[in-house]
């Protein structure tokens, strides 16, 4: 879900939780955010290439289980906990490829100037 990604890296740089999310952008204190409140906080965070409607109708349809209709804390959290192990398991699959070719043995170094 695309803007899962942005929306999560964003927070971690604020250094707010799922919670705090939802505590600042939650306007009629229900405890959950609707595609509107979602939309605005999403506004809220000046993306360069801001999600469209249709972004956060894709992210509603995935996230949401049957008959909810607003992402509780619950569903954010382990939404953007999902993305920060997807970004882990990217970074060290990322780090394993870059390691350095001094280090390497034969097979590795060559196996690292063919790819």
């Amino acid at each position: 879900i695309g803007i899962l990604t942005p929306t999560s890296k964003w927070m971690e740089c604020q250094c707010l939780t799922a919670k705090e999310l939802l505590v600042y952008f939650d306007d009629d204190g229900n405890g959950a955010l609707s595609a509107d409140e979602l939309s605005t906080a999403l506004q809220f965070m000046s993306f360069e290439d801001p999600p469209t409607k249709e972004d956060i109708e894709d992210v509603f349809m995935k996230l949401l289980p049957p008959k909810a209709v607003e992402l509780d804390l619950e569903i954010i959290g382990m939404a953007m906990t999902a993305v920060s192990k997807k970004e882990e398991h990217s970074s060290v699959a990322y780090s394993v490829m870059v390691k350095d070719i001094a280090k390497m043995n034969k097979e590795q170094s060559n196996a690292a100037i063919f790819f």
